[in-house]
């Protein structure tokens, strides 16, 4: 017997993604799923077998945290996927309200320079940031965005023993915790304590290189909501 064409254009599936591999996979499965809907019965289930797989090679190619599903039951497993899919739609509009309050924070009350940090400074925010570091490794958020956290915050730590530390990489640490901190649980807080402590030491120093005004030390308006309602 003949074994059957499957009427699916790839390079359809494929076009025009957009760049966050998140945010891809949403349009991808999104595509599969109206190639599945329009596809003749004699190969609806090997194309939804196919979007099976081929969901699972985009995140492994990717290195995004999606276990595959050992499972004969395709529709099934689609479904399971879906729901992961969605929660990779959130993470990836958390990435772009991050980015959205750093590029505030940066342009309304942060858009300085460098900071002149004296010796102690220096060893006080280091000190912070390694209690920081520890809150986010013992954390239970996706390794994924653990580790993307965990690089910035090395980043910082490399910027604190400048002649000069430049500013607006701690301000965006502000913004991608400060949208995270409701799945620190019961380590929000202290994280909150820690964030706030290193913003304070910098503005501080900022203040004092530039005799200039600065917002003072203890309004952190995202921090301070988000201790108050983690889940907002």
């Amino acid at each position: 017997m003949a074994s059957l064409e499957l009427d699916i254009d790839l390079d359809e599936i494929f076009v025009d993604l957009p760049t966050n591999p998140n945010a891809a996979l949403v349009l991808i499965e999104d595509r599969l799923r109206n190639r599945i809907k329009k596809s003749p019965s004699a190969t609806k289930d090997k194309i939804a077998a196919l979007s099976v797989r081929i969901i699972e090679r985009w995140c492994q190619e990717n290195g995004l945290d999606f276990d595959p599903i050992d499972s004969g039951d395709v529709p099934y497993v689609l479904s399971r996927y879906s729901n992961r899919i969605e929660k990779f739609h959130i993470d990836y509009l958390e990435e772009v309200a991050s980015e959205k309050i750093q590029a505030a924070a940066q342009g309304n009350l942060l858009s300085f320079g460098a900071a002149r940090l004296d010796p102690t400074e220096k060893e006080d925010i280091h000190r912070h940031l390694s209690r920081i570091r520890d809150i986010i490794e013992n954390s239970d958020i996706l390794d994924n965005k653990k580790n993307a956290l965990l690089k910035k915050l090395n980043e910082l730590a490399q910027e604190v023993d400048r002649t000069g530390t430049r500013t607006d990489g701690f301000f965006g640490l502000l913004g991608d915790l400060g949208v995270r901190l409701g799945q620190f649980g019961k380590d929000a807080k202290p994280l909150t304590d820690e964030i706030k402590s290193v913003l304070r030491i910098i503005m501080r120093s900022r203040a004092r290189a530039e005799d200039v005004a600065l917002p003072k030390s203890d309004e952190f308006p995202l921090l301070d909501r988000r201790e108050s309602d983690p889940d907002a």
